[in-house]
């Protein structure tokens, strides 16, 4: 446990004011991407409200999930080469009963 990251030691991390599960098959969400999250809020803002939107290597889903929750009519397909980072990604948007993300594996 010397030099593990807290966020992996209590399986969880805040982004965006959302309680993210994150563990070693993912990568922590910094808080310098929701900054990311936000300039891509203002960009949708500009946008057709139907948009649909590809997050590739979604990780814990933390941008995909911070997106769907701002952006509830968007589409949003979330893809990552580890299914076991999918698999976290599913369980948080399934936590905050967030349904409009396709989480989807790919060949890396």
């Amino acid at each position: 446990m010397d030099g593990m990251p807290i966020a992996y030691l209590t399986g969880y991390k805040e982004f965006w004011s959302l309680p993210l599960k994150v563990n070693q098959d993912t990568l922590i969400p910094r808080p310098e991407t929701e900054h990311l999250v936000q300039q891509s809020l203002i960009k949708l803002d500009n946008l057709d409200k139907n948009y649909q939107i590809l997050e590739l290597g979604t990780g814990c889903g933390a941008v995909a999930v911070a997106l769907a929750g701002e952006r509830p009519k968007a589409s949003i397909v979330a893809t990552d080469v580890s299914v076991k980072a999918l698999k976290i990604g599913k369980y948080n948007a399934s936590k905050l009963h967030i349904s409009n993300i396709q989480f989807v594996a790919v060949i890396g």
